[in-house]
């Protein structure tokens, strides 16, 4: 790994220099794979069983005592990190974990809504990114329609297994970052590919 992070490193200033020289902008194709992470249920509960053992050694027990005299014991109940969550934030149990900041330079993860199934890394990792001016993403996602109950092979009827099938796909241009312009709110600028090329699809197309 550090042989690789070296040749990386390398290479960036490689193409640094040649940009700088020639005046060009070099655009590089970086490939994603699947990511791997824990489900938000498991994050809670480790950040409460965390929250826990660190009460634990803190609790203070009071005693207070009612007209009658009787004694009655409170013991500070530790609040539940799930329950402070805010739906328009996205929290994690260790903010500074790269799991947690990749959301936002890799350009998956950042929207709180996304199908975990969805989620991509770009596959030259964090050394990679630190020597980027810019990001794109282009994002994809399957749009599923309904098969038919009973479908035509040959000539004869038969039952159809899948209930759905991959229709088309969505597409999108996101600026992940930039110095020259904010990150795309949401998934970023949607568009199709045609046999002309490329052709930006406006909201108004994308209403059922």
């Amino acid at each position: 790994m550090a042989k690789r992070g070296t040749q990386l490193v390398q290479l960036g200033a490689l193409l640094r220099e040649l940009a700088r020289t020639e005046g060009i902008a070099v655009v590089v194709a970086n490939q994603v794979a699947d990511r791997f992470s824990k489900p938000p249920s498991a994050l809670s509960s480790n950040a409460a069983s965390r929250t826990t053992s660190t009460n634990s050694q803190g609790n203070v027990r009071t005693h207070s005592s009612n007209s009658q005299g009787t004694a009655h014991e409170h013991t500070p109940q530790p609040s539940n990190p799930a329950s402070q969550f805010d739906e328009g934030i996205i929290l994690s149990p260790d903010p500074l974990a790269l799991d947690h900041q990749q959301r936002w330079f890799t350009g998956w993860g950042d929207l709180q809504h996304e199908p975990a199934n969805a989620q991509k890394t770009p596959s030259l990792g964090l050394v990679w990114t630190n020597q980027l001016a810019c990001r794109i993403a282009l994002l994809k996602l399957p749009v599923f329609a309904n098969r038919p109950l009973i479908h035509n092979v040959n000539g004869e009827d038969q039952w159809n297994e899948e209930e759905t099938h991959i229709s088309r796909w969505r597409r999108w241009f996101k600026v992940v970052f930039a110095p020259w312009a904010p990150p795309s709110e949401g998934r970023g600028t949607e568009f199709e590919i045609k046999k002309s090329g490329l052709s930006h699809v406006s909201k108004e197309q994308t209403k059922p």
